[in-house]
Formats: structure tokens, C-alpha cells, sequence
């Protein structure tokens, strides 16, 4: 439908947050979620990487997956747009030279905003192998300090390993929260399986 795999996997999120929220009844319109933006150009002088820090607010509300889709692109573009984006890249080498004391506290302020981190990592191209075992998924898990879950993609061949790090006190149902999100992820993989041949594997903390 025109859409990006980071498209695909916030809409799966949200969705899966959505279906959430309502086997709970409970109803909210959008969340807060931080996730990282690539910045890049066709510059190839810039050195680095190219990518900013973004806390998007992602409606909810959406049982459409296609509208969700979009609307996910839309807010992400919009975003990318913004010379604001590129502000916590710009100040990043200077957090060095701050005093941990000041740092936390203004770290703590940030992770306040949010309810959820999403992040998603490129990984093995190729196969791999342990003693001569190959591997064959390949998660990451992320903290979630002082939000309700830190989910992660990582890809694995053809495969795209999403691994959720909960908070007990925020996610009260884990078990019932993996399968949502695992429906909200089908939604979206379900418009394009017949020609992509998707897969998804999810394991939770």
C-alpha cells in the first residue's frame, strides 16, 4: 500500500496496542512512543550516523490497518521534516561533558514523555553459525525505564524477530499483550503476504 517496513512495524504496534487496550476496556486515542529516525541524505561528505531521536504521538484508535498505515507515514514524514528533528543529534556529542547528575535527571524528564520505545535494528544478512549450530533468530531487548514496554526488531535473513521487554506494572497481561500485539502485526502482514512472504517471530521478558 505504499508504505515503508518501519511504517509496517509502528502500524503493528499500535495496532497490536489498540487490540490491548480493548480487551482490557479501555480506550485511549494515541501514544506516546519514542523511536529512531534516520536523518540520511544522498550526501556522501556527511560522516556519523545519521539518525535523531523522536517522540511521535501515534493514534491508537485506528482499527483500519491501512488508514493506520498511512497515518503512521504521515506523522513520520511530517517529522522527518521538522528541522527539530535533527536537535538531539546535534547535541549528542556534547552530553559527554555534562555531569552525570544533570544528565539523569534530564534523561528522567525525557523518558517521562513517553509510553512505549519502538526500535528496529538491521541485522545478519547471511547465515551464521556457533560451534557449528546455525543461528537461526536473533533478538535484542532494550530497557524500559520508566515506560510500559521497549519493543525491538531485529532482522534475521528473512526473518524479522521482534523481542518486548514489559513493565509488570504497566503491562498487567503480558501473555495477553504478546498475542495482541501478534494480531496487530498479521493485520499488517496479511496486505502484503501474498507477495512478500513475510514472517515474524516474537519473544517477550
Amino acid at each position: 500500500v505504499g508504505c515503508s517496513i518501519n511504517d509496517g512495524y509502528m502500524a503493528g504496534i499500535t495496532g497490536g496496542i489498540r487490540l490491548y487496550l480493548e480487551s482490557l476496556d479501555s480506550h485511549l486515542d494515541e501514544v506516546a512512543i519514542g523511536m529512531p529516525l534516520s536523518t540520511g541524505s544522498d550526501d556522501k561528505l556527511k560522516t556519523g550516523n545519521q539518525i535523531s531521536a523522536a517522540i511521535l504521538t501515534f493514534p491508537v484508535n485506528l482499527a483500519d490497518p491501512v488508514e493506520r498505515l498511512h497515518r503512521v507515514q504521515e506523522l513520520v514524514k511530517s517529522h522527518r521534516q521538522e528541522q527539530a528533528a535533527n536537535f538531539l543529534s546535534s547535541v549528542t556529542p556534547l552530553l559527554m561533558y555534562i555531569p552525570e547528575q544533570l544528565f539523569a535527571g534530564a534523561m528522567s524528564r525525557v523518558l517521562n514523555m513517553l509510553d512505549f520505545t519502538a526500535s528496529q535494528v538491521p541485522g545478519m544478512r547471511e547465515p551464521r553459525y556457533i560451534a557449528g549450530a546455525q543461528l537461526t533468530h536473533y533478538y535484542g531487548f532494550g530497557p524500559r525505564t520508566g515506560m510500559a514496554a521497549f519493543i525491538g526488531m531485529m532482522t534475521h535473513l528473512d526473518n524479522c524477530c521482534i523481542g518486548v521487554h514489559s513493565d509488570p506494572a504497566a503491562i498487567t497481561d503480558p501473555d495477553l499483550f504478546m498475542e495482541c500485539l501478534s494480531r496487530g502485526f498479521n493485520e499488517i502482514l496479511a496486505l502484503g503476504r501474498k507477495t512478500t512472504g513475510a514472517k515474524t517471530a516474537a519473544k517477550k521478558s
